[in-house]
This record gives structure tokens, sequence and C-alpha cells, in this order.
């Protein structure tokens, strides 16, 4: 249940940040405020999309390891 909430959070703060991608050019912010902006929130989209990757091949290698650990005859 935790990885799921995690993964809901995940999906959450990458959609408010696509769309604080979306808005900053129609902020009206100076040049360098905006370049800030969609730099840290570029990082931080793959930073989590690093970590969701990762989680996925966690969550993937464990499941082949419980089915051969169920299913010794399956290899």
């Amino acid at each position: 249940m935790e990885d799921n909430t995690r993964a809901l959070w995940r999906n959450r703060a990458i959609t408010i940040l696509g769309v604080v991608v979306a808005l900053v050019p129609f902020l009206g912010l100076p040049l360098t405020i905006d370049n800030f902006i969609l730099l840290a929130a570029g990082l931080l989209i793959v930073l989590f999309g690093i970590v969701a990757n990762r989680q996925l091949v966690h969550a993937i290698k464990y499941q082949e390891a419980r089915k051969d650990w169920h299913d010794p005859e399956s290899n």
C-alpha cells in the first residue's frame, strides 16, 4: 500500500511540474527566473522518472524471484 501511495504522490508531482512548465512562459517573469524554474522543474521530472524506473525494475525482479521460488520447474 505504501508503494502505491508513493506512486500517486510522484504522479501528482509530475503533473504539477508539467503544468508549471506549461505556464511559466506566460507568467511574464524575467528570463533568468523563467530559465531557473524550467531547469528545476525539468531536473525534478528526470529525478522522479529515475526513481520510478528503479522501483519498477525492483518490482519486476521481486515478482520473478517469487515466481521462481514458488515454481522451480518453470526454468
